[in-house]
Order: C-alpha cells, then sequence, then structure tokens
C-alpha cells in the first residue's frame, strides 16, 4: 500500500512538472521570438542580457504558477484524501474485528436493568472511500480557490468566464438526451445549429465593443482585433464620436483635423476633403484603397496569412501532445490533417475579416455613408456567418472561446457604473465561489463520468491529471 502512495506521488510530481514546464513554455514564446529574431540580425551584448532576464522573469510568471497550483494541488489534495480514507477504513476494520472478539466471549450481566450499547456505535467518522465524488470535489475546490488567488485580481473574471462556461457546456452535454425527450419536437438542426447561433451572438457583442467601447474587451485582445483589420486606430475616434453626437456629419460638416490627416496619409489631396461631402472617401477608410471589392479581397488574404501563422504551429504543437499514439504509419496522416485544420481555420478568420469589411462597406454605400452606427451593426452582425467555414466540433470550442468574452464585454457596456461600485465589494468572493465551484464540477465529471466530458477537455485534463 505505502508503495502504491509512492508511486502515485512520483507521478503527480512528474506530471507537474510537465505541466509547469509547459505554461512557462507557452507564456514565453511571445516575448521570446521576437527578440532571438532581433538578435539574429543584431547581435549584441545587452541583447543576450535582456534575454537572459526574460528567462528568470518568466519563472514567476503567474499563468504557470495558476495552472500549478490548479491541477498539481488538486492531484496532491486528492491523494491526501485517499490516505485519509484508507487510515479510516483500517481503524473500521479493526474495531469491528475487536468487536467481534469480545461478542464471542463469555460474559455475566451483573446489572440488568441497565442498558448498555456498543461503545462502536457512539462514533461517528466521516470516511472518504475509494472513489468518493465529495473527496474529488473537495480537492478541486481548495486547488481551484488557492488557484485564482495566484491571479491578478483584474485577471480573473476571464478565468473564471471561462470555467463557468465550460462547466455549463458539460452539464449540457452529459444531459442532452434529457432535453431531447423533453423538448421532442424541435428538429435535430436546431440542436446542430446552437454552436453558430452562440459564435454569431458572440462576435456581434466583441466586435460591436471593440468599435465603440474599447475598455469593455482585453487590451490585448483589442490591439490583436485592431492588427488583423488593419484599421487606422484614429477612425475609432470619428465612430464613437458619430455615436455619441458630439460629431455630426452632414455635406457641409468641416472635416476634422484628424481626419484630415488620415486622409493625407492614405494619398487622397487635402483640397478634396475640405467638407464631409458625400461622407469619408473610401480610401480613408480602406487604408488608401478606393474600390471596395478589391480592399475586401486584400483583406481576406491579409487576414489568411496572418492566421496561419497562429493556427498552422499550434494545430501542429496540439498533435505532439498525443506524442504517444503517434509511430511511423499514423505520423504522415496526422500532420497532413493538421496542416489541412490550420488552413481551414485561416480560411475562417480571413473570411472573418473581409465579411466584417463587406458589411460595413455595403452600407456605406447604400445608406450610410456618414459612418453611422449601422455599418458597424450589419458588419458585426454579418461576420459571424464566417464560423460556417469550419468544421462542426470547431464551431463548439470557438464559440466557447467566444462566448465568456462577449458575456463580459456585454456587462462592461450595459451594467450601469453606480450598480458596478455597489457590488464592487463582493466581487471577489463571488469569482472565487463561481470559480470552484465550475472547476469542482468539472474534475468530479473528469474522474467518475468520464464519458459525458467534452473531448477537447478530456484530453486536456488526461494530459494534466494523471491517472
Amino acid at each position: 500500500m505505502e508503495g502504491d502512495y509512492k508511486v502515485a506521488l512520483y507521478q503527480i510530481l512528474r506530471n507537474s512538472r510537465r505541466t509547469y514546464g509547459l505554461t512557462y513554455v507557452l507564456t514565453l514564446l511571445p516575448r521570446l521570438i521576437p527578440m532571438v529574431i532581433k538578435i539574429i540580425k543584431s547581435p549584441s551584448g545587452t541583447d543576450f542580457i535582456k534575454l537572459r532576464r526574460l528567462f528568470y522573469k518568466h519563472l514567476s510568471a503567474t499563468f504557470p504558477r495558476f495552472i500549478l497550483t490548479l491541477f498539481g494541488g488538486f492531484q496532491l489534495l486528492e491523494l491526501l484524501f485517499k490516505v485519509i480514507g484508507s487510515f479510516n477504513d483500517q481503524i473500521e476494520s479493526s474495531n469491528e474485528k475487536e468487536s467481534f472478539e469480545l461478542k464471542q466471549k463469555p460474559t455475566v450481566n451483573l446489572f440488568k436493568n441497565q442498558n448498555h450499547s456498543d461503545s462502536n456505535q457512539d462514533i461517528v467518522q466521516y470516511k472518504f472511500k475509494g472513489d468518493n465524488k465529495w473527496r474529488t470535489a473537495l480537492a478541486g475546490s481548495i486547488a481551484s480557490s488557492a488557484a485564482l488567488m495566484c491571479l491578478d485580481i483584474n485577471r480573473r473574471t476571464d478565468f473564471v468566464l471561462f470555467a463557468c462556461v465550460r462547466a455549463m457546456d458539460s452539464w449540457v452535454s452529459s444531459n442532452r438526451n434529457w432535453f431531447r425527450e423533453q423538448l421532442p419536437k424541435i428538429p435535430e438542426w436546431c440542436y446542430r445549429s446552437v454552436s453558430t447561433f452562440v459564435f454569431q451572438m458572440s462576435a456581434f457583442q466583441i466586435i460591436y465593443a471593440w468599435f465603440y467601447v474599447p475598455t469593455a474587451l482585453p487590451q490585448s485582445y483589442h490591439k490583436w482585433i485592431t492588427k488583423l483589420s488593419r484599421l487606422d486606430v484614429r477612425l475609432f475616434d470619428m465612430v464613437r464620436q458619430i455615436r455619441e453626437g458630439s460629431l455630426v456629419m452632414n455635406d457641409n460638416t468641416p472635416i476634422p483635423d484628424y481626419l484630415k490627416q488620415v486622409c493625407i496619409d492614405r494619398g487622397i489631396e487635402a483640397s478634396k476633403v475640405a467638407v464631409m461631402k458625400g461622407g469619408l472617401p473610401c480610401a480613408a477608410i480602406h487604408a488608401g484603397i478606393e474600390n471596395c471589392a478589391k480592399h475586401a479581397a486584400k483583406a481576406w488574404i491579409f487576414g489568411f496569412l496572418d492566421a496561419l501563422k497562429i493556427y498552422l504551429p499550434l494545430n501542429v504543437l496540439a498533435m505532439f501532445f498525443r506524442i504517444s499514439s503517434l509511430n511511423t504509419k499514423n505520423f504522415v496522416p496526422r500532420l497532413q490533417r493538421s496542416l489541412l485544420s490550420g488552413t481551414q481555420s485561416a480560411c475562417f478568420l480571413g473570411s472573418f475579416i473581409s465579411m466584417l469589411w463587406i458589411g460595413v462597406c455595403s452600407c456605406r454605400r447604400t445608406f450610410n455613408p456618414y459612418d453611422k452606427w449601422y455599418g458597424q451593426f450589419i458588419g458585426s452582425w454579418f461576420c459571424g456567418f464566417s464560423i460556417l467555414i469550419e468544421k462542426y466540433d470547431r464551431r463548439r470550442q470557438l464559440a466557447l472561446y467566444c462566448l465568456p468574452k462577449a458575456f463580459e464585454a456585454f456587462l462592461h457596456m450595459n451594467v450601469p457604473t453606480s450598480i458596478k461600485r455597489q457590488c464592487q465589494p463582493w466581487v471577489p468572493g463571488l469569482e472565487i465561489a463561481m470559480f470552484t465551484c465550475s472547476m469542482s464540477y468539472m474534475f468530479v465529471q473528469y474522474r467518475h463520468h468520464n464519458e459525458k466530458v467534452r473531448p477537447f477537455i478530456r484530453s486536456v485534463f488526461k494530459f494534466l491529471i494523471s491517472s
């Protein structure tokens, strides 16, 4: 028995080391690759010093520590509770044996009127059984709350919403047969279209917030969308001022100085943009391209190439996560599938950007030359249809990825500031409670109802948690 626990402890330590190493590399790579390229182009002594500092700095990064505390802590606590459960079993079995031996001995009852009860019946013990769900839930709760405390308070919301959405998806997936029995008249295509609908609504909320309320999105996420869209950041001020009413657009409106500068930077003569006659020229919106169709095509090409740099390495890396099942026979077919999947995802992202501009430009040319909210509204809604390019399973993953960000943006845009201030003292405790409940449920599902967990989550947990 003791040897089994030593083997389990060794497995936990090995998994924790692998988990920390993987998250450390994933955190380090976005900063490391540009620095290495810079060193190759123009090496200097100071660059190598910065490189060394970068390695040391990321050793104390919060994300690897968060993942290590969450999954490593869960495994250690689960093992600890199992040891306690075994110890309780031994005590109980020894007490039962002693009780049985005492009952076999002849005894003389000198006090017939006095009621005697077995001492073992007065002992109340909490027993952790071998596969007790409460043990898993308790270990998951303690590890989850401790892991969330490792994060900065401003970063917790993303992880809390992500965990809640994943737990809710797991619950719906495990009860889908019940839903179909209760709602038999709903056709099958409606169930299969839920992921598409969720992604479209989430994308609409995110892109609309990107146009008008950038603070509703994480700064890095807003910057990433802006980089892919290649939109001049000065145009954000224009659409927000129009929405707020501080900038009124008509044929006689003088163009503000910053918009004149945008037009000049795009190669438009200053004499042609003295007043806002017919709206801002398309070339100013399209980075110097006057034709809307050409701009949409170029947006697709640029978006496709940018996405290819992201999705191809990720798909190849995901293939090596299942390295135990790789061999010389299936390596080439798996690599082909990974490359094809990465290319398909790049087509999706390129189409997402292109369809966003198609929606905006179509409105500008028909009934919205002065860049009111109609174009942004239709573009934000229309770009969500690009999800149909992806496979069905991939659509669900993208929908679950975007839903927490969309929900956070919705709350930021629609909840009044006064209510936020009143609820602010309760938010940290509420976040910990939500994250703890969600992750505990996921751990219990993985340990005791493994077949009901989504394949993606099951593969991630299998990689990070020992059996």
